[in-house]
């Protein structure tokens, strides 16, 4: 079964909100610059972040999908975040908890497989971080994935 034909059982909405994550990973790892600093470096952060991530080889197609999306994606959400307060912090929190709720729609072994993979993408810009980095992405446990 192709990875992306995984995704056909999701409303539409819910396709983008996967597809997001990454993206939305990468804005909270900025979260303390300027907006202009943030446009100015969007490619740097793509190339920095995504083009450097090693993913599980099921998943090429996944990212694949989201590096065709992040620049627009990602100046979208710099407009819609930036300047990052507690108030959009939420926001972004509540959208990051609904992509939880996504990924529990899926096959479980590939859920376990996405999943796993966002955490370690997760780890991976924390740890380019040059700030502090809240370490909210997913921080809900998914039945049968996380424990």
């Amino acid at each position: 079964m192709r990875m992306l034909s995984r995704f056909e059982i999701l409303h539409p909405m819910e396709r983008e909100l996967l597809f997001k994550v990454p993206i939305l990973v990468s804005v909270v790892a900025i979260g303390d610059n300027t907006q202009q600093k943030v446009y100015k470096n969007t490619e740097v952060i793509r190339l920095a972040h995504l083009e450097t991530f090693v993913s599980y080889p099921i998943l090429q197609p996944y990212y694949r999908e989201v590096k065709k999306r992040f620049k627009k994606e990602f100046e979208a959400a710099a407009r819609k975040y930036y300047p990052m307060d507690d108030e959009k912090r939420m926001e972004l929190q509540a959208e990051m908890n609904k992509a939880s709720g996504v990924i529990e729609k899926l096959d479980k072994s590939f859920a376990v497989v996405l999943y796993n993979s966002l955490k370690e993408y997760t780890e991976h810009v924390k740890n380019a971080r040059y700030s502090s980095f809240q370490d909210f992405v997913f921080p809900l446990p998914i039945p049968g994935l996380t424990d």
